[in-house]
């Protein structure tokens, strides 16, 4: 090799030296610097000239110290040191910056080491990089154990499987309802794996599984049903939704299936259906007409009698009101606004009305029936809508209209054939040798019966109040005019027919006896009173402030009706006491005479 190609060669070392990325220079055994590239000087702060002479510590003292005890120890073995990392800031900055520094020893003729070769690579950003990704990477674990632990208290299940289908996670949630928690499971084994059913109780088939139809097909499976059979034999009603899982760019990442156990509703589901059906059954099978209304008063329900009665079918009155299809039109013709209807009150006003009512059949005729219709509340005790029970009363109005035309035929009759008795009794006692006490005595029980008689016939022969019956028997005398005379008292009393009949003679006869022989005589006074003991009624006829009576020497027809014949018609307990100071009668007998009884 010529001396000229030495010297090429030389020259194309300095211009690689020179034009180097990286920082280069050459220093001595001393350290000074004697050659220095541009890439260094850059990255010192200062130019080529600046440098030489000087050592490290002159211009980068924050980062010399670990810099020169490199050059000392390749002086001191001779042997080269790379990529020691030295870390600080620029000359004149406070950015800490980071280099890898190489350090090659550079030997004479002789081998002696008498320079050193210095490489600078300013690795900052490779660094920074590193960090972050760190950061991230630290960041996406803490993220993922956040996930992991929110997951595992989750009471839904959550199964992920990856592409391939594998299982790689399942919560706690997820294994208390398969029973198991195993994973790395393949598609083709997550039947038996998992003990997968469909909801017959037949083995699925892969193709039925959510999680696989997410999986192989990228569909989104939304509140599928199925059976799992646990390892120890229990089986659970599941519900769940699968979805695939994708990355940005589209890439498959496998797919993620949520489930609940369902068993507790299942059950629930069937208990209802099993008592809806019972319900129906028993609502299908009764007489009475039941419809239900929601809380928009639509008509959500009406049983097969309610068909019958009505004419129309539950399609046809479904979502509607019931007023608009039965109850519109007046007998008449005329509109009937629901604003008036008093079936329709119960649910606004929240309570329970009662009534009769006139429906349109679906035929255009009407009728007549009876309701109640009654709130519906929730646990809240909202109201939520209306339950309404109807019959048809047709037959009852009828039987109703007969049987008080009957009542009115008999009245007429009853009356007529007292009005003859009397016509006779009058007739024969038109004799003047009949005594003008017997006649007053024969007129006025005559006139007591008629009175008690007209009370039983403005009731229809259902009965009458003891408050009407001692009025009608006390009113002739005096019980309005010389009210002071009377104390009269007792619960409101409701009294059979033939019990009416009995005690209006009974107190005629002691009104009659006083008003002759006792406290209506000369200023006394009377005590009526009368008193509930269960189904028992009590009496009490008490006279007082009159004159003194003695008990009578015989038994004339007035005691033999207090006595004897209250006893039998009323099935009485009867006493009849004649102290001095006044008449004292009492009776206690049942309110449903054996007789009357139904």
């Amino acid at each position: 090799m010529t001396e000229a190609d030495d010297d090429r060669r030389l020259l194309a070392l300095d211009e690689a030296f020179h034009a180097a990325p990286s920082g280069m220079a050459i220093i001595d055994r001393d350290g000074r610097y004697l050659q220095v590239n541009q890439a260094l000087a850059r990255m010192n702060g200062l130019s080529i000239d600046a440098h030489m002479g000087l050592r490290a510590r002159d211009v980068v003292p924050e980062i010399a110290a670990v810099m020169e005890s490199v050059f000392a120890e390749v002086l001191r073995t001779g042997e080269a040191v790379a990529d020691v990392e030295v870390s600080g800031p620029r000359p004149g900055a406070t950015a800490i910056r980071h280099y890898l520094e190489s350090v090659t020893p550079l030997r004479d003729a002789r081998g002696a080491v008498t320079r050193l070769l210095v490489s600078v690579q300013d690795v900052t950003r490779i660094r920074e990089a590193e960090t972050g990704l760190r950061q991230a990477l630290a960041k996406s674990a803490a993220d993922a154990a956040e996930r992991e632990a929110i997951l595992g208290q989750l009471e839904e299940g959550v199964v992920v499987a990856d592409p391939a289908g594998l299982i790689v996670y399942m919560n706690e949630a997820a294994v208390r309802i398969h029973g198991t928690g195993t994973l790395g499971t393949p598609p083709e084994r997550y039947v038996s794996e998992y003990g997968l059913l469909r909801e017959d109780g037949t083995v699925a088939d892969l193709s039925d599984l959510p999680l696989y139809r997410a999986l192989r097909y990228g569909e989104a499976v939304v509140d599928a049903r199925w059976r799992i059979r646990r390892p120890n034999g229990a089986e659970v009603m599941a519900i769940g939704s699968a979805r695939p899982v994708t990355a940005p760019d589209g890439r498959p990442m496998g797919a993620v299936l949520t489930l609940r156990d369902d068993t507790a509703r299942h059950r629930a589901e069937l208990a209802l259906a099993e008592s809806e059906r019972r319900l129906t059954a028993v609502l299908d099978n009764t007489t009475m007409a039941i419809f239900l209304m929601d809380e928009r008063q639509h008509c959500a329900y009406m049983n097969a009698a309610a068909e019958t009665l009505t004419g129309f079918t539950f399609a046809d009155t479904l979502g509607r009101h019931l007023h608009d299809v039965v109850h519109h039109t007046y007998p008449d013709g005329r509109h009937f606004p629901i604003e008036d209807c008093a079936i329709d009150r119960a649910f606004p006003e929240n309570m329970q009305t009662q009534g009769e009512e006139v429906f349109v059949h679906r035929d255009g005729s009407f009728y007549p029936v009876a309701f109640t219709a009654s709130p519906i509340r929730d646990e809240t005790s909202r109201t939520i809508g209306t339950v309404v029970e109807v019959r048809g009363i047709r037959e009852e109005k009828e039987a109703q209209a007969r049987m008080e035309m009957l009542v009115a035929e008999l009245n007429h009759r009853v009356k007529n054939t007292l009005a003859t008795a009397q016509a006779i009794v009058w007739q024969g006692l038109k004799d003047s040798t009949v005594p003008p006490r017997v006649r007053e005595r024969i007129e006025s029980r005559l006139g007591a019966l008629a009175r008690s008689h007209d009370i039983l016939t403005k009731e229809a022969w259902l009965g009458a109040d003891m408050d009407e019956v001692v009025d009608a028997a006390l009113a002739p005398f005096g019980l309005h005019q010389t009210p002071g005379r009377f104390s009269i008292g007792g619960p409101m009393t409701r009294l059979a027919p033939r019990a009416a009949l009995m005690i209006g003679m009974a107190l005629h006869e002691l009104a009659t006896n006083a008003a002759k022989y006792g406290a209506l005589k000369e200023g006394g006074h009377v005590r009526l009173t009368w008193r509930r003991d269960g189904q028992r009624l009590e009496i009490e006829w008490r006279e007082s402030g009159g004159p003194a009576i003695t008990p009578p020497a015989s038994r004339g027809f007035g005691t033999r009706v207090l006595e004897r014949a209250a006893a039998h018609e009323l099935d009485a307990e009867v006493s009849l006491d004649f102290p001095p100071t006044g008449v004292v009668w009492r009776a206690a007998f049942p309110l449903a005479l054996p007789a009357e009884t139904t």
